[in-house]
């Protein structure tokens, strides 16, 4: 399910910086979690 959101993002994301003109791959997805464990994180990544 995280890796699915995460997937969504990047993918709003992605669209959102060709809209403004820019390129998807010189945008950063930064994210900081309190409630998955570190092996959750890391296969969403």
């Amino acid at each position: 399910m995280m890796a699915e959101n995460v997937a969504h993002i990047r993918e709003n994301m992605a669209a959102a910086a060709r809209e403004a003109g820019r390129d998807p791959a010189d945008i950063l997805l930064c994210a900081a979690c309190k409630t998955r464990t570190v092996e959750e994180v890391i296969a969403s990544a």
